[in-house]
């Protein structure tokens, strides 16, 4: 399988929007390659522009293909610009209609910082959540009325549309793309490797619309909610059909339909989401917190939690151990 990713090379740009994500991802598709046993994709890359542009560090980017002749990438990145992005808009107008045209192809698009605003100018947004660099919120909440700006995040998701307000959050989110494209183990080896200091998880520092959480079913609610309230209660499907006071069936599939997941993936995302932050937070024994999750054997559970993110319970509490415990 081959991953297409494009690049968009439009004046104004900031090059480390596009460098540093596309470092990380070639280290994704060099761990892949090399540990997944199936075969890892193929990551191609393409710089999309009319122009050679020499960016304010100095760096000069020449596009290797015009906007035109790509039909179907599997990924755009959107750069973020330096001063006024509607400079860039005047100068390349063809780039909204490009991305509409990317987007009903399958594209998932990607704008960090100012680059939001050629995303809104494509309309996609509209009725969407979006977030932009802090300097221009008011500017881009007046020329964009119809898109939700959440200015309190620094990474938005809605459907196939991101939004990372900064580099840093560009970071956190291009860890979560790998993990979708490449697989949660290749992720965690890639922000290993980038990110030594402790960075907030990904799905702390997002709105995402469409969250599992945000939604109006409120029988399925009551039983997340269940879940969520009490971290050892792991009902089977039997069990939260029964406390919905549904058939397995129905509940399956209000399940999915509601939040876009079965309710058996639910439960891993929920017990792993447990165990990562015990492991992070707490100083509770490894033992302990399988059994928080569910799983007696220490064995047992460090081996379920290699499996999701590719280390084991003792290596990931080294790895990403946030809080230094002490009596005073």
């Amino acid at each position: 399988m081959d991953l297409s990713l494009v690049l968009v090379v439009c004046p104004g740009m900031l090059a480390t929007s596009h460098t540093f994500a596309l470092e990380m991802f070639r280290t994704a598709e060099s761990h892949a390659r090399a540990n997944q046993r199936r075969r890892a994709p193929r990551l191609t890359v393409w710089q999309a522009g009319t122009e050679a542009v020499t960016t304010q560090s100095g760096l000069i980017l020449t596009p290797d293909a015009h906007p035109d002749t790509l039909d179907r990438p599997d990924l755009v990145l959107i750069p973020s610009l330096w001063r006024n992005p509607l400079r860039t808009l005047k100068q390349h107008p063809f780039w909204p209609e490009t991305l509409r045209r990317w987007h009903e192809a399958g594209a998932t698009l990607v704008a960090t910082g100012t680059g939001s605003v050629i995303l809104a100018a494509s309309g996609l947004l509209d009725g969407r959540v979006a977030t932009t660099h802090w300097h221009y919120f008011d500017t881009f909440q007046r020329l964009f009325p119809a898109v939700d700006l959440k200015r309190d995040f620094f990474i938005t998701q809605s459907g196939p549309f991101y939004c990372a307000a900064s580099l840093n959050a560009l970071a956190d989110l291009t860890v979560h793309l790998i993990g979708n494209f490449f697989g949660l183990a290749t992720a965690r080896h890639v922000e290993r490797h980038f990110s030594h200091e402790i960075r907030q998880p990904y799905a702390q520092r997002r709105f995402l619309q469409g969250d599992p959480h945000r939604h109006t079913d409120e029988v399925i609610l009551s039983v997340q909610l269940r879940i969520q309230e009490r971290p050892d209660y792991r009902p089977t499907l039997r069990e939260a059909a029964a406390l919905a006071g549904l058939t397995e069936r129905t509940f399956s599939r209000r399940f999915r339909q509601a939040t876009g997941i079965t309710f058996h993936d639910y439960l891993t995302q929920e017990k792993l989401k447990l165990a990562t932050s015990l492991l992070r937070d707490t100083n509770l024994s490894i033992g302990e917190i399988g059994l928080a999750v569910g799983i007696q054997d220490k064995g047992q559970f460090s081996r379920w939690l290699q499996r999701h993110t590719g280390t084991t319970a003792s290596q990931y509490r080294i790895s990403y151990r946030k809080k230094v415990f002490s009596t005073s």
